[in-house]
Protein backbone atom coordinates (compact mmCIF):
# COMPACT_ATOMS: atom_id res chain seq x y z
CA UNK A 1 0.00 0.00 0.00
CA UNK A 2 2.77 2.13 0.89
CA UNK A 3 4.27 2.14 -2.56
CA UNK A 4 0.67 2.62 -4.33
CA UNK A 5 -0.05 5.11 -2.26
CA UNK A 6 0.72 8.46 -4.21
CA UNK A 7 -0.28 6.71 -7.29
CA UNK A 8 -3.96 6.01 -5.69
CA UNK A 9 -3.69 9.59 -4.32
CA UNK A 10 -3.22 11.06 -7.60
CA UNK A 11 -5.60 8.92 -9.87
CA UNK A 12 -8.57 9.63 -7.64
CA UNK A 13 -7.57 12.98 -6.43
CA UNK A 14 -10.36 15.52 -7.41
CA UNK A 15 -12.79 12.87 -9.18
CA UNK A 16 -15.53 13.26 -6.66
CA UNK A 17 -15.74 17.14 -6.91
CA UNK A 18 -13.99 20.56 -6.63
CA UNK A 19 -15.19 20.53 -2.65
CA UNK A 20 -13.18 17.63 -1.06
CA UNK A 21 -10.38 16.80 -3.81
CA UNK A 22 -8.86 14.75 -1.19
CA UNK A 23 -12.58 12.77 -0.69
CA UNK A 24 -11.35 10.31 -3.13
CA UNK A 25 -8.19 9.13 -2.21
CA UNK A 26 -9.10 9.15 1.57
CA UNK A 27 -12.21 6.37 0.51
CA UNK A 28 -10.03 4.53 -1.49
CA UNK A 29 -7.51 4.09 1.61
CA UNK A 30 -9.62 3.82 4.33
CA UNK A 31 -11.01 0.55 2.02
CA UNK A 32 -7.65 -0.21 1.67
CA UNK A 33 -6.74 -0.30 5.64
CA UNK A 34 -10.42 -2.15 6.24
CA UNK A 35 -9.35 -4.98 3.80
CA UNK A 36 -6.19 -4.94 5.33
CA UNK A 37 -7.98 -5.77 8.76
CA UNK A 38 -10.15 -8.56 7.67
CA UNK A 39 -7.12 -10.53 5.96
CA UNK A 40 -5.48 -10.35 9.05
CA UNK A 41 -7.81 -10.96 11.14
CA UNK A 42 -8.59 -14.02 8.83
CA UNK A 43 -5.47 -14.96 7.55
CA UNK A 44 -2.84 -14.51 10.22
CA UNK A 45 -2.60 -16.81 12.78
CA UNK A 46 -3.02 -16.32 17.07
CA UNK A 47 0.30 -16.42 18.37
CA UNK A 48 -0.42 -16.06 22.19
CA UNK A 49 -1.92 -18.82 24.70
CA UNK A 50 -5.23 -20.18 25.32
CA UNK A 51 -6.39 -17.74 28.70
CA UNK A 52 -3.96 -15.41 27.94
CA UNK A 53 -5.67 -11.65 28.53
CA UNK A 54 -2.74 -8.96 28.01
CA UNK A 55 -1.38 -9.96 31.49
CA UNK A 56 -4.23 -9.07 33.32
CA UNK A 57 -4.72 -12.67 34.71
CA UNK A 58 -1.72 -13.49 35.98
CA UNK A 59 -0.22 -15.49 32.83
CA UNK A 60 2.69 -14.37 30.44
CA UNK A 61 3.88 -15.40 26.99
CA UNK A 62 6.34 -18.29 27.48
CA UNK A 63 10.27 -17.06 26.49
CA UNK A 64 10.75 -16.73 22.56
CA UNK A 65 13.12 -19.85 22.90
CA UNK A 66 13.06 -23.08 24.85
CA UNK A 67 15.70 -24.69 24.66
CA UNK A 68 17.83 -25.07 27.97
CA UNK A 69 20.92 -23.84 28.88
CA UNK A 70 23.50 -26.10 28.07
CA UNK A 71 26.91 -25.89 28.35
CA UNK A 72 26.83 -23.52 24.83
CA UNK A 73 24.15 -21.17 26.53
CA UNK A 74 22.14 -21.42 23.71
CA UNK A 75 18.73 -20.68 25.37
CA UNK A 76 17.28 -19.39 28.75
CA UNK A 77 17.24 -21.73 31.89
CA UNK A 78 15.07 -23.93 33.10
CA UNK A 79 12.30 -22.40 34.97
CA UNK A 80 13.19 -18.23 34.02
CA UNK A 81 10.91 -16.07 33.90
CA UNK A 82 9.64 -14.66 30.22
CA UNK A 83 11.44 -11.13 29.68
CA UNK A 84 8.89 -7.73 30.19
CA UNK A 85 8.13 -5.88 26.91
CA UNK A 86 10.48 -3.10 27.91
CA UNK A 87 13.42 -5.26 28.18
CA UNK A 88 12.51 -7.14 24.93
CA UNK A 89 12.58 -3.34 23.28
CA UNK A 90 15.46 -1.98 24.86
CA UNK A 91 18.06 -5.41 23.51
CA UNK A 92 20.41 -4.25 20.84
CA UNK A 93 19.54 -3.84 17.88
CA UNK A 94 15.63 -2.78 18.56
CA UNK A 95 16.47 0.40 19.76
CA UNK A 96 17.95 1.54 16.31
CA UNK A 97 15.66 -0.20 14.24
CA UNK A 98 13.23 1.86 16.26
CA UNK A 99 15.12 4.95 15.85
CA UNK A 100 15.99 4.65 12.22
CA UNK A 101 12.13 3.22 11.31
CA UNK A 102 10.92 6.27 13.12
CA UNK A 103 13.12 8.77 10.92
CA UNK A 104 11.92 6.77 7.77
CA UNK A 105 8.05 7.63 8.63
CA UNK A 106 9.00 11.21 9.41
CA UNK A 107 10.93 10.95 5.74
CA UNK A 108 7.60 9.75 4.33
CA UNK A 109 5.18 12.13 6.07
CA UNK A 110 7.38 14.62 4.63
CA UNK A 111 7.03 13.29 1.08
CA UNK A 112 3.61 12.42 1.26
CA UNK A 113 1.76 15.45 3.08
CA UNK A 114 4.32 18.14 3.47
CA UNK A 115 5.22 18.52 0.34
CA UNK A 116 1.64 18.44 -1.47
CA UNK A 117 0.52 21.10 0.91
CA UNK A 118 3.50 23.09 0.24
CA UNK A 119 2.66 22.69 -3.87
CA UNK A 120 -1.11 23.82 -3.28
CA UNK A 121 -0.22 26.78 -1.36
CA UNK A 122 -0.22 29.92 -3.33
CA UNK A 123 2.24 32.08 -4.08
CA UNK A 124 2.60 34.65 -1.54
CA UNK A 125 2.29 31.82 1.20
CA UNK A 126 5.57 30.58 -0.19
CA UNK A 127 3.76 27.60 -1.88
CA UNK A 128 4.07 26.76 -5.93
CA UNK A 129 0.64 27.72 -6.24
CA UNK A 130 -0.59 23.93 -8.02
CA UNK A 131 -3.87 22.84 -8.83
CA UNK A 132 -5.23 20.10 -7.31
CA UNK A 133 -4.97 18.27 -10.13
CA UNK A 134 -1.01 18.86 -11.26
CA UNK A 135 -0.25 17.40 -7.70
CA UNK A 136 -2.90 14.74 -8.07
CA UNK A 137 -0.71 13.83 -11.16
CA UNK A 138 2.76 14.51 -9.34
CA UNK A 139 1.63 11.74 -6.55
CA UNK A 140 0.63 9.50 -9.32
CA UNK A 141 4.28 9.95 -11.21
CA UNK A 142 5.92 9.15 -7.86
CA UNK A 143 4.16 6.39 -7.35
CA UNK A 144 4.93 5.05 -10.42
CA UNK A 145 8.39 5.56 -10.42
CA UNK A 146 8.57 4.32 -6.66
CA UNK A 147 6.83 0.65 -7.97
CA UNK A 148 9.58 0.31 -10.48
CA UNK A 149 12.40 1.41 -8.27
CA UNK A 150 11.26 -1.32 -5.38
CA UNK A 151 10.40 -4.34 -7.53
CA UNK A 152 13.41 -3.45 -10.03
CA UNK A 153 16.43 -1.48 -8.88
CA UNK A 154 15.93 -2.64 -4.85
CA UNK A 155 16.12 -6.73 -5.70
CA UNK A 156 19.45 -6.21 -7.54
CA UNK A 157 20.56 -3.69 -4.76
CA UNK A 158 19.49 -6.41 -1.87
CA UNK A 159 21.33 -9.13 -4.03
CA UNK A 160 24.68 -7.37 -4.47
CA UNK A 161 24.63 -5.83 -0.94
CA UNK A 162 22.85 -7.90 1.17
CA UNK A 163 19.66 -6.90 3.11
CA UNK A 164 22.00 -5.09 6.30
CA UNK A 165 24.45 -3.11 4.23
CA UNK A 166 21.37 -2.21 0.96
CA UNK A 167 19.33 -0.58 4.57
CA UNK A 168 22.36 1.17 5.84
CA UNK A 169 22.84 2.65 2.22
CA UNK A 170 19.16 3.76 1.95
CA UNK A 171 19.30 5.20 5.28
CA UNK A 172 22.43 7.31 4.53
CA UNK A 173 20.96 8.04 1.26
CA UNK A 174 17.23 9.33 2.63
Amino acid sequence: VGTFGPAVGGLFCGKLGPTFPALGPSLVGGALGLFAVACTAAFLPETRPAGYLGGQTGHALPPANDVEDGADGAGPAAGAKPQGLLAVVCQRPLPLAIFLRSVLGCVQFGYLDVVPLWAIASEGAGGLNFQEMEVGTMLLAAGAVQFLFTMWAMARVVNRLGLRRAFICGCALA
